[in-house]
């Protein structure tokens, strides 16, 4: 049975009982039949139009209730669609969520093989640290020997300027030999390059020269002519010893040692068979 049909059944339930009151209450009044007939007429239109917009209300609270009905499956629908995105993005949180833990542990892994790294490396600067400042102690040191050594170096040139004094006096005197020996170096030359043995030197007069000697120009005075080479008697270099001047593969000229010291010696230029200027940092080689 219908809502709507239970809804008749209590209404005619209580029209019926209405008119039984009426009826009741007439006779116990003994009222006027037709009056009350009227009245109970006049009663029942208005129940009548009750009831038919009882009905009206009825089914227009079943048009909602249906609407209702259709809603809700509606957002019933749309709440299991959410609800399964929601299970789909849950289960790819928990996806997500595994890989976060592996990437987590890979990089706790990694930042403690950084520790590991920075630890080593702390380590490694603080020997470093060390070497350094032993370094700049053996620089100071060297820096202390540099100095000493350039003051040795300053008085030896000093005392090396004082004797190229005397031996420009002596350069003086000595050009008009220059002349003759410039005559018999061209000989020698001639000799050595038409392919004459000096191993015989001793019967020419001329002396051997012995293993070849080669030096670096440290100083040119272009007044005097004065030559001063890196080598010396520790080199087995002696006074009269000639050495050829070449830069690269070029020839410069001739300088002939004066005097000798230990690790050094100044020559005179010899400017009969000079073809360039003498420069520092020029290659000196014995003939």
């Amino acid at each position: 049975m219908s809502t709507l049909s239970k809804v008749f059944v209590v209404i005619n339930f209580i029209f019926a009982l209405s008119l039984m009151i009426a009826t009741l209450t007439l006779h116990s009044k003994r009222v006027n039949w037709v009056e009350e007939a009227r009245e109970s007429v006049y009663q029942r239109n208005q129940l009548k139009k009750q009831l038919d917009d009882t009905t009206a209300k009825l089914s227009q609270t079943e048009k909602e209730k249906s609407n209702i009905i259709k809603e809700q499956a509606a957002f019933i629908d749309v709440q299991k669609t959410k609800l399964s995105e929601l299970t789909g993005q849950k289960e790819q949180l928990t996806t997500e969520n595994a890989d976060l833990r592996i990437s987590f542990s890979k990089v706790s892994s990694q930042l403690e093989a950084l520790q590991n790294n920075l630890q080593r490396a702390q380590d490694k600067n603080t020997a470093l640290r060390t070497e350094i400042d032993t370094m700049r102690t053996e620089r100071d040191t060297a820096v202390a020997a540099r100095e000493f050594a350039e003051t040795q170096t300053i008085e030896v040139m000093s005392e090396l300027r004082e004797s190229e004094a005397e031996l420009l006096e002596t350069s003086k005197r000595n050009r008009a030999l220059m002349e003759q020996v410039m005559s018999k170096d061209i000989l020698i030359e001639m000799a050595r390059n038409a392919g004459v043995d000096f191993g015989m030197a001793a019967n020419t007069g001329i002396a051997s020269a012995g293993k070849p000697i080669t030096a670096s120009v440290l100083e040119v005075d272009e007044a005097t002519g004065i030559v001063i080479l890196n080598v010396g008697t520790k080199d087995e270099v002696k006074p009269g010893t000639e050495f050829v001047i070449s830069r690269g593969e070029k020839y410069i000229g001739k300088v002939r040692v004066r005097n000798i010291f230990n690790d050094m010696s100044s020559a005179i230029n010899l400017p009969e068979v000079q073809k360039a200027p003498i420069e520092i940092a020029d290659t000196a080689q014995t003939m």
